[in-house]
């Protein structure tokens, strides 16, 4: 039993944050920037003007990541690893928890098994 517990934390430990990562690079969206950034001056520059001028003028600066360029954006921020570690709690206790399951089924039927060809 304590050998099942011990394999069924390194899964846990080892699948948690790798499913969280999977997941989180898969749903990125793709960034827009605006190269060079936008100063406080050309902002208020088109406080006067139509709010099509100014996506206009904005549009013309964006410059858009492809999701690995995103990716190492984000992981530029601690908020990013906090987010992965948090996340991946709910997969770690799920493959922790179906692990126990299917290890103890499989240990339940192997001793069904031994003890009924043995007797």
């Amino acid at each position: 039993m304590r050998e099942l517990l011990c394999r069924s934390l390194i899964a846990a430990l080892l699948l948690g944050p790798v499913l969280t990562v999977a997941v989180h690079i898969a749903s990125i969206p793709k960034i827009s920037e605006y190269q060079p950034g936008l100063t406080e001056a050309e902002t208020k520059a088109y406080d006067d003007r139509t709010v099509l001028d100014f996506e206009k003028f904005l549009e013309s600066r964006r410059l858009r990541l492809t999701r690995y360029q995103s990716l190492r954006e984000e992981m530029r921020y601690p908020s990013f690893w906090k987010g992965i570690a948090w996340g991946s709690i709910e997969p770690f206790i799920a493959v922790f928890l179906g692990c126990i399951i299917v290890g103890g089924a499989e240990r339940r039927r192997t001793l069904r098994a031994s003890t009924s060809a043995g007797g």
